[in-house]
């Protein structure tokens, strides 16, 4: 079976989304590209939902084609983008100019992907679709790098989860430029 791997940035304070959007994210250095890269050797197929993924699309798509600036590791990992398939939860969105792009409808969907043959799956967010996942037991692994930076205010990670969910730390990275790496399995409910 495949594993649901949670990738997120997040503020000391447990926010993913400033008032300002993600403005206080850390530019990546060599060692977390690094990092991830050996991450996306194990994955095949990246999860995201319908509020994150346009503007992700829209990200990678453009640093691929040169029109926003990008560090050779940014361009390499849009490359990588670009031939990986990607999964969007959504009910209402049903087509993406980005190729590679498949929607699923609900949960149940996830679910039955987890038991197809392949690699791992990577969720990048946002944080209603990652809630979702904890509540629904389909999330395996949280990676979460946490930022030095305290917001006060925003997008809370995991405000919507609704179910208590065990998690077991299996491991930490320090990254160079002050982030720190949690990871941790999911256990069980209550």
């Amino acid at each position: 079976m495949r594993k649901i791997i949670l990738r997120m940035q997040t503020s000391v304070d447990a926010i993913i989304e400033g008032p300002k959007g993600v403005d206080w994210i850390q530019r990546s250095e060599g060692d977390q590209w690094k990092d991830l890269f050996a991450e996306l050797r194990d994955a095949d197929t990246f999860l995201l939902g319908r509020v994150m993924y346009p503007g992700y699309a829209e990200h990678w798509r453009a640093v691929l084609a040169g029109t926003r600036p990008g560090s050779a590791d940014e361009v390499a990992f849009a490359q990588h983008a670009e031939t990986t398939k990607h999964v969007v939860v959504s009910r209402t969105m049903s087509t993406s100019d980005w190729k590679n792009t498949t929607f699923v409808r609900d949960l149940d969907a996830v679910a039955a992907m987890k038991k197809e043959s392949g690699k791992n799956i990577i969720v990048w967010g946002g944080a209603t679709l990652a809630s979702a996942l904890l509540d629904a037991g389909l999330l395996d692994e949280c990676q979460l790098t946490v930022n030095p930076v305290v917001l006060g205010s925003g997008k809370p990670l995991l405000a919507k989860v609704t179910e208590r969910r065990g998690l077991r730390l299996i491991g930490t990275k320090t990254f160079s430029a002050g982030l720190v790496q949690l990871r941790y399995a999911t256990v069980s409910s209550g």
